[in-house]
C-alpha cells in the first residue's frame, strides 16, 4: 500500500493507463463503468464495477465502500477523484500529492495547463469551467474558494468530512455540477477563523482533453437540474474566488 490514493470512474479509453508509467507514490482505484473489467484490471491496484455517471459513481459507489472500509481510506495520507481524460505523469501526481503536504492542504487540484499550447488546444473552447483554475506561470500556488469537480483533491480527514459527508447530505447528485460550492460551504463550517486550505497548484500542470461543454447532451441536462435543484435547496454560490496568490520564487 502506498502513501495516496487515486480513484478514477473509467471506461475502455480512460487515460489513467498512463499515470502509471515510473515510480509512484499512490495506488489507483478504478470504478470501472464499462461492459469488460479485463480491459483495466492491469490498469490498478483495486476495482470496483459499476455503471454511472462520476458523481452518481460516487454516492452508490463510494458512500458504501467508505462505510464498510473506513480504514482503508485512513491508511492513505490524500485522495485524488480526477476525470479519466486528463494527460498528467505519475511523477506530476506525485508533486501535487508534495505540494498537498507542504501546504497542509484539505482541498487542491492541478492547474489546467491547455492555454499553454495554442497550438494544439483551441483557445476559442473552454478546458476549465473556472479562470482561477487555468494555469498561472507566475504563481507557484493559489488558495482558491474550492477546486473543480473534475480534480479535486483531499486530505484524508477532508475525504470523511467534506467529500463523504457531501455526497450523504445531497445524494442526488450524477454528474457534479455545483458541488463544488458545498465543499466550500462545509469546509468554511470547519475553518471558521482561519484560512482555507484549498489549493490550485500552478506547479502542477495537466492537461483537459476534451472542451468543457462538448459532452453528451443527456449529461448537460442532468447537470442543469442539478443546479437548479440545489440553488432552490440550500442556494449555494457557485463562483470560484481568488484568495491568495503565492508568486512563484525568481
Amino acid at each position: 500500500m502506498r502513501k495516496n490514493l487515486v480513484i478514477c470512474p473509467a471506461g475502455d479509453n480512460s487515460l489513467h493507463k498512463n499515470w502509471l508509467v515510473g515510480d509512484r507514490s499512490f495506488d489507483i482505484m478504478v470504478i470501472y463503468y464499462g461492459d469488460d473489467p479485463s480491459n483495466v484490471m492491469h490498469t490498478c491496484e483495486y476495482l470496483l464495477c459499476h455503471k454511472g455517471y462520476k458523481y452518481e459513481l460516487a454516492v452508490k459507489v463510494l458512500i458504501g465502500h467508505f462505510a464498510t472500509n473506513p480504514a482503508f481510506y485512513a491508511n492513505y495520507e490524500y485522495i485524488w477523484y480526477p476525470d479519466s481524460d486528463l494527460l498528467i505523469t505519475a511523477a506530476d501526481i506525485d508533486r501535487m500529492f508534495v505540494l498537498a503536504k507542504e501546504r497542509n492542504a484539505a482541498l487542491f487540484q492541478p492547474s489546467i495547463a491547455n492555454a499553454l499550447y495554442p497550438e494544439t488546444y483551441d483557445k476559442g473552447k473552454a478546458w476549465a469551467s473556472w479562470k482561477e483554475t487555468c494555469t498561472n506561470v507566475r504563481t507557484q500556488y493559489r488558495r482558491v474558494t474550492h477546486p473543480e469537480s473534475m480534480m479535486p483533491g483531499f486530505s484524508k480527514w477532508a475525504w470523511e468530512h467534506i467529500f463523504i459527508r457531501s455526497l450523504v447530505l445531497f445524494p442526488h447528485y450524477r454528474v457534479g455540477w455545483g458541488i463544488e460550492s458545498l465543499w466550500h460551504a462545509l469546509s468554511q463550517s470547519y475553518h471558521l477563523t482561519k484560512p482555507l486550505p484549498h489549493f490550485v497548484f500552478d506547479d502542477v500542470r495537466v492537461i483537459h482533453t476534451k472542451p468543457v461543454g462538448e459532452g453528451s447532451q443527456e449529461l448537460h441536462e442532468l447537470g442543469k437540474k442539478e443546479i437548479a435543484y440545489y440553488k432552490n435547496h440550500y442556494l449555494p454560490t457557485f463562483e470560484m474566488i481568488l484568495l491568495e496568490e503565492f508568486p512563484r520564487k525568481s
